[in-house]
């Protein structure tokens, strides 16, 4: 079973910092972590970036409250690194060592010496240079070690009454900008106000991605043709956060949109 082999992978840490963006993944982690070791012996660190949305950062903050568990935020400013500003193919390595490096201290803080993130299997699969950063740090997956894949994790998470076990998956803003493209926090907030209107509009799980004066919206397929019926207030409501065209992607919303230009490989997003 799945998990008691997860029960025994945290056993062989006593006390763990995690990872914790308020995610199904790291929720599941966080949830079970806190059982079997013990809420004295588990702290989420939760990051606030400005490659992340606010609300990331305050449901993972409710997410905790919730449950009682011990948290700390550790805000971090990304744009303040040029490797990861200027988006070439391995900002994600240095976006990834700047967040677990931010983990990493804050567990130091409360003496602390495993650290672990919400990495499930699923994640192996993608071109993800997270994954140097994670082993070159020494950050462990105990979800991916216990053989956890994203259907197990809504299993459980839903069997154990965690309310957002059905909950879609969030990613870095860094998704939404084409490679060696220059990020700017006048963009990325705009970025977010895009999907922050779409989501309004009940498009979940909605991308806004970004090229200079035009946004690509990628929706769900299903409700690409109620969108063209509905697009005319919306689209004006678009432009007037500052882009003077809206493209709407016809396949949909579809994971690593921005990594066809890799080829043979694929990253979140």
């Amino acid at each position: 079973m799945l998990l008691e082999k997860l029960k025994q992978e945290l056993l062989t840490m006593k006390r763990v910092a995690i990872s914790f963006s308020g995610g199904i993944d790291s929720t599941l982690l966080a949830y079970c972590a806190n059982d079997i070791l013990g809420k004295d012996n588990v702290l989420l660190v939760i990051i606030d970036s400005e490659l992340h949305k606010r609300e990331d950062a305050q449901n993972a903050v409710a997410i905790a409250k919730h449950y009682g568990w011990q948290y700390v935020i550790k805000d971090i400013q990304e744009l303040d690194s040029e490797a990861i500003r200027n988006n070439h193919t391995d900002s994600w390595y240095h976006s990834k060592m700047m967040l677990y490096q931010a983990v990493i201290d804050s567990a130091k803080e409360n003496g602390i010496e495993s650290v672990c993130d919400g990495m499930i299997l699923d994640d192996l699969k993608d071109y993800r240079p997270g994954l140097k950063a994670r082993d070159e740090l020494g950050v462990i997956s105990p979800l991916v070690l216990a053989g956890f894949a994203k259907p197990d994790v809504r299993q459980l998470a839903k069997a154990l009454g965690i309310t957002i076990w059905n909950q879609a998956s969030s990613c870095s803003l860094i998704s939404r900008f084409p490679y060696n493209s220059t990020i700017t926090l006048e963009a990325i907030q705009k970025v977010k106000a895009v999907e922050k209107l779409l989501e309004a509009q009940g498009y979940e799980n909605a991308r806004a991605r970004y090229y200079q004066s035009m946004v690509k919206l990628e929706i769900p397929f299903e409700k690409i043709q109620a969108f063209f019926a509905a697009s005319g207030p919306l689209k004006e409501q678009i432009k007037a956060i500052g882009f003077k065209n809206v493209a709407l992607d016809l396949d949909g919303y579809h994971y690593g949109n921005m990594n066809n230009t890799l080829k043979g490989k694929e990253v979140s997003g």
